[in-house]
Parts: C-alpha cells; sequence; structure tokens
C-alpha cells in the first residue's frame, strides 16, 4: 500500500532545456593559492533555529567545511555569477581545454551535478529576474 494516493512528481525541471539553465552560487568562497584555485565554504551549520544559533558562535577559522576545488573546478567556479547558462559554461569549458572538447559537456555536467547535490549551487531557469536588481 506504498505510495496510494500520492501524486507521482515529475522531474525538476521537465520541459526544460538544460543548456538554459543558469547555476546560481548558494555558498561563499575564497582564492586559497598562487594559482588563483577556489576554496568552497560550506557553512558547517545550515538547519534549524539550533544550527544557526551554532553556526554563529564558532571561530571564523572553523565556521565552514573548506571544500577545495581543482583548476577546471575553479574556472567553472568563478564563472558561475547567476546570469551566465550551463551552454555558456560548457563552451568556456571547451575554450579553455581544448582537448577535453569531446567531453565538455558531460564534465560540466558532472560537476554541476555535485555542486547542486551538496547544496553549493542551484539551477534554475534563465528567466528569473536579474540578480542584480533593476
Amino acid at each position: 500500500m506504498f505510495g496510494l494516493g500520492k501524486k507521482r512528481q515529475e522531474p525538476r525541471w521537465s520541459g526544460l532545456d538544460a543548456m538554459d539553465l543558469v547555476p546560481v552560487r548558494r555558498i561563499e568562497s575564497e582564492i586559497f593559492d598562487a594559482e588563483d584555485r577556489i576554496r568552497l565554504l560550506d557553512p558547517r551549520f545550515k538547519k534549524g533555529l539550533l544550527g544557526r544559533f551554532l553556526q554563529s558562535r564558532l571561530p571564523r577559522e572553523r565556521a565552514h567545511v573548506k571544500v577545495e576545488l581543482d583548476a577546471r573546478g575553479s574556472d567553472l567556479w568563478r564563472a558561475i555569477d547567476g546570469r551566465c547558462k550551463v551552454a555558456d559554461l560548457v563552451r568556456l569549458f571547451e575554450d579553455r581545454y581544448p582537448d577535453d572538447t569531446e567531453q565538455a559537456a558531460d564534465r560540466v555536467w558532472r560537476f554541476l551535478a555535485v555542486m547542486e547535490h551538496h547544496g553549493f549551487i542551484e539551477l534554475s531557469p534563465d528567466d528569473l529576474p536579474d540578480p542584480d536588481g533593476p
């Protein structure tokens, strides 16, 4: 009797062209080495009143889980600005890494899937209002 009476949910992006989605950052980042690679700063506590309370009390150096990106991930992260579509990220990857052109779309999608899975980005339709406002 599992699932009776429950409506089956459509996939989140059903009917949309995946290349038109716009990745939007949800966490902070910083440059961490001489090669300008990116370190993502994921808050240790995110949910609930107690989590927010604890997060605000942690010393700055312990307040985040730090995720270091490689050169390719850092390039993609820098390009995620809330306006750039997935198709633009694939073109950027192809331009920057011409030896990986055949795998560019797959590599970009894997990166974005991992980033979204961990809550570092959100994929949104491209018709959202400009994040900088009018």
